[in-house]
């Protein structure tokens, strides 16, 4: 499927194998290699080429049919729209809503977290405060 999806994406914007070899970064012999079928691209190259042809990573690899990005609205946080990009047309669920906005919450409050200097209290009631505190950042967080 690969060695298709690449062919056409190349033959469809008029190029060469070394022209698409030159956007991504790799020899024309390496593009040959993938056309054929006896080659597969390194995640890095893979990546590239998606990029370079504004296609998704699923789509080379056959497990999407379709080119285009669709976007989604899943909530409001902070008074700001979240949008999910998926190469779907449908909607996400109420359910895929859900686990998309609770992991964003989760990676928000991770990040907080690194952002924080590492200090390590000195007396229980340094510990107590300091574990206070995280508590009380990661519930407005949430």
């Amino acid at each position: 499927m690969f060695a298709e999806r690449i062919r056409g994406l190349r033959k469809e914007n008029g190029e060469t194998q070394q022209s698409m070899a030159d956007r991504v970064g790799v020899s024309q012999k390496t593009v040959g290699s993938w056309e054929t079928g006896d080659r597969l691209p390194s995640l890095d190259a893979l990546s590239k080429i998606a990029d370079a042809y504004c296609v998704t990573t699923d789509y080379l690899l056959g497990r999407a049919e379709s080119t285009q990005f669709y976007k989604h609205s899943i909530g409001i946080i902070n008074g700001e729209d979240i949008i999910k990009v998926t190469t779907s047309p449908d909607p996400p669920t109420d359910e895929e809503k859900a686990r998309s906005i609770a992991q964003l919450k989760r990676k928000a409050a991770l990040d907080i977290d690194r952002s924080k200097p590492k200090r390590f209290p000195k007396t229980i009631d340094e510990l107590k405060a300091l574990i206070e505190q995280t508590l009380d950042e990661r519930e407005r967080n949430l």
